[in-house]
């Protein structure tokens, strides 16, 4: 997306990622889908973060876009931004971040621990 970020662009980039990612994990940062299938956007702060995916040249990237809370973009990055010294690292990561706010969204976790916590557990022995 980016053409050769700063080192300190991609310090702040992999920060807020690795943020939104342990934010989601934990409820704090909570998504909710847009008018794009498969993206989704979350309001932090004074702005708008949107996640989504995309294909491009045969490839699946999943980006990261800041924008403000008017709609201009003032950032964007993609797994392969991020991924730039470490070897297809953030794709993976990125990915997980996707199923994880797949199944917010669609409240599945939720609804599986609701159904575990009513079914007996199984006997040890």
């Amino acid at each position: 997306m980016s053409s050769s970020p700063s080192s300190e662009t991609l310090k702040k980039w992999r920060n807020l990622f690795h943020r939104l990612d342990y934010g989601t994990s934990i409820g704090r940062v909570t998504w909710q889908e847009t008018a794009s299938e498969g993206n989704f956007l979350a309001k932090v702060g004074d702005g708008v973060i949107i996640f989504g995916h995309e294909i491009r040249s045969g490839r699946e990237f999943y980006f990261v876009r800041i924008e403000t809370s008017d709609g201009k973009v003032v950032d964007a990055f993609d797994d392969e931004d991020l991924d730039s010294d470490v070897a297809g690292e953030y794709f993976s990561l990125m990915k997980d971040l996707n199923l994880k706010i797949t199944r917010q969204h669609s409240g599945a976790d939720k609804y599986l621990d609701e159904i575990i916590s009513s079914l007996p557990e199984p006997d040890p022995s």
